[in-house]
């Protein structure tokens, strides 16, 4: 829950004691609620139900990633805007997956996805900070099939990231943009 109310990566989460418990949560939202408005109504009832308390810090990281284009531009198609249905109370955020189709496959797929949705699957995948650095905006829908050897690494997603014009290579310097939380239930 913390990760998702706060858009946050588990390894970007620290000093948590108190927090091995799972509970479940059952709630709606009014029609034509986004995702971070959903994230902060849930930050909202951590604090007010849970009483947890959040300090967020930035600290240097010396490891790290970049997602770049390549030298050939971006090959991936510019997603359509999503219509929202008149009777529907969903919006179209757009995401990204990953899944395995088959025991050697991955299929790396977007969905109306912003290339931050990209860094964000790729942040959460290899443990570490993956910095956009691509200039893209806008969304994007692609499906990027690679060869899967048991391993996530930045190997992997690389061959699969080649076919759609983009680079991922370690980042040379310190990395500001690792933002943490250390969350404390009281």
């Amino acid at each position: 829950m913390l990760s998702y109310a706060y858009h946050m990566e588990g390894w970007r989460i620290s000093d948590t004691p108190g927090l091995d418990k799972v509970y479940t949560v059952e709630a709606t939202t009014p029609p034509n609620t986004t995702q971070n408005q959903v994230r902060l109504m849930l930050q909202n009832l951590l604090t007010e139900r849970f009483h947890l308390e959040v300090h967020r810090a930035t600290r240097d990281v010396a490891e790290g990633y970049s997602l770049t284009t390549g030298k050939g531009g971006p090959r991936l198609r510019q997603a359509k805007p999503p219509v929202p249905e008149k009777e529907s109370a969903e919006l179209d955020d757009g995401y990204v997956v990953g899944t395995l189709p088959a025991e050697d496959t991955i299929l790396l797929r977007g969905h109306n996805a912003s290339m931050g949705q990209l860094t964000e699957f790729l942040q959460r995948d290899l443990g570490t900070s993956v910095r956009d650095q691509t200039n893209l905006n806008g969304r994007f829908d692609f499906e990027l099939t690679c060869r899967w050897d048991g391993s996530h690494s930045p190997n992997l997603w690389a061959s699969c990231l080649k076919s759609a014009g983009l680079v991922i290579r370690k980042y040379k310097g310190l990395v500001r943009s690792s933002e943490g939380i250390w969350a404390v239930l009281h």
